[in-house]
């Protein structure tokens, strides 16, 4: 398990960013379409996400559920009555306050659809009599895709119930402001696109490097900044959005995993190899690799490989030709921007028919890993995945974390059988963070995903 959590003090040893600078700046590798809690599996929407909305229930560092938005709750031992009373004085914004209403629309998206229930109204509370046992809600309002969230007078972009809220959303830019201001913490967070951004300006004063590559990274900053190589809860994977089905087999067979990771990734003497999709950490992973087939056949339809590692191109194309060769399976390699990619991964879902994305993970919202899969609204596919369902809504809705494990590899399993996707490696990187910082967590999760409110400057 990648469960490891290493907490240090980061103490301010050196800092070339003025004192009176409390704007937390990072570089990334392009942005996202919109603000949402459907953006969670994203990278940085996730990494937005984690500063400006809250879930209803979170599990503590001990497994147990817990809240900063209730006041009070129960249950019944069957679950078939839940009582949930919020706090009071809780804002989207300073003009949009948090409502037992709004808790309501809230629960009622996450309730199966099927299930029979009344609810009743008090004051700050609300009170849930179900026909069956609803014991897979508290879980399920654990889930970003559940937090309260309301539409913002930007387009494309919802207030939740975190410190931060959104104010620009552009392509080369996203800003976001603390709701309210502090004197010894980061007031405002911006994110930049590497490839809009003034290079003479990645300095000392940027303090998130680790949304781009390491070797992106300026050399300057790497012996500045304290380093933590760390196995994360994120793999890298091929996607075969093709809708012939098989095509998609064969490609899936008779692509080259050793080559492809080699060209893009380099060797690396302590990769993790897996035998599915998600990362090991996530209950139901296995460390392995996946079982391949590959029949030379004709000359295939010329795919597109999406590729967003553009100094590599023409090794990949030259691999490429050759699998050409021994098999008849075709691909172009066509370079893309990450603007350009997620326009075409998250909205049109066309334009490519290979892509290596990244797969972010959380141990405490495994099924958001799979709605890339499974949920015909967000899935990565141009073809429907609809086989994919009926576990996935399991997974959506367990009643205890026992049932992850299984339902997990079921789910990879069915993604494999049908040759939707296949695992590159397990991500390990280096992550840099300036020495200036205090009281900062360093953790599988909160690297990934930090929060920012709770750093100090």
């Amino acid at each position: 398990m990648l469960k490891y959590l290493l907490l240090f003090s980061l103490i301010a040893t050196s800092c070339s960013k003025g004192n009176t600078d409390d704007s937390w700046d990072v570089i990334s590798n392009g942005g996202v379409p919109r603000i949402t809690p459907k953006m969670a599996l994203s990278n940085i929407g996730a990494y937005i996400l984690k500063q400006t909305h809250q879930t209803i229930f979170f599990y503590d560092k001990s497994g147990n559920l817990s809240s900063s938005i209730m006041k009070d709750w129960s249950t019944t031992r069957d679950y078939k009555e839940i009582n949930l009373c919020t706090k009071k004085n809780l804002h989207f914004t300073n003009q949009r306050m948090f409502t037992v209403e709004d808790l309501k629309i809230t629960i009622s998206k996450a309730i199966k659809k099927e299930q029979k229930y009344t609810v009743s109204m008090n004051k700050n509370c609300l009170k849930y009599n179900f026909e069956t046992s609803a014991k897979y809600l508290l879980y399920k309002l654990t889930l970003l895709f559940h937090a309260p969230s309301v539409k913002s007078k930007i387009k494309d972009v919802e207030h939740g119930l975190g410190k931060f809220m959104v104010t620009k959303l552009s392509d080369a830019k996203i800003s976001l402001i603390r709701k309210q201001r502090v004197d010894n913490g980061y007031n405002s967070i911006n994110l930049y696109d590497i490839t809009s951004f003034d290079k003479k300006k990645l300095g000392n004063q940027i303090e998130d490097y680790n949304r781009i590559a390491v070797s992106e990274i300026p050399s300057e900053i790497k012996e500045d900044y304290n380093n933590f190589n760390v196995s994360i809860l994120k793999s890298s994977i091929i996607i075969f959005n093709i809708k012939e089905n098989e095509l998609r087999k064969r490609t899936f067979n008779c692509i080259s995993l050793p080559k492809v990771r080699s060209i893009l990734f380099g060797e690396s003497k302590d990769k993790i190899n897996l035998r599915y999709i998600t990362p090991i950490g996530i209950p139901g992973s296995e460390i392995g690799t996946p079982v391949q087939n590959c029949n030379r056949g004709k000359n295939t339809r010329p795919l597109i490989f999406a590729n967003w590692k553009h100094d590599k191109k023409e090794d990949l194309q030259k691999y490429f030709d050759t699998l050409k060769v021994k098999t008849g399976v075709a691909v172009i390699v066509k370079n893309f921007t990450f603007a350009q990619l997620n326009d075409m991964v998250w909205k049109t879902k066309t334009g490519y028919d290979l892509v290596v994305p990244f797969l972010d993970s959380t141990q405490n919202a495994v099924a958001e890993t799979f709605s890339a899969f499974a949920n015909q609204e967000q899935k990565f596919y141009n073809f429907s995945t609809t086989y994919l369902l009926g576990d996935y809504d399991l997974l959506m809705n367990i009643d205890n974390k026992k049932e992850i494990s299984p339902l997990v590899k079921k789910i990879n399993k069915n993604i494999e059988k049908h040759h939707l996707a296949i695992p590159l490696k397990q991500v390990t990187r280096l992550f840099y963070f300036p020495k200036r910082l205090k009281r900062f967590a360093i953790g599988s999760d909160l690297l990934e995903h930090p929060d920012v409110g709770a750093i100090e400057l």
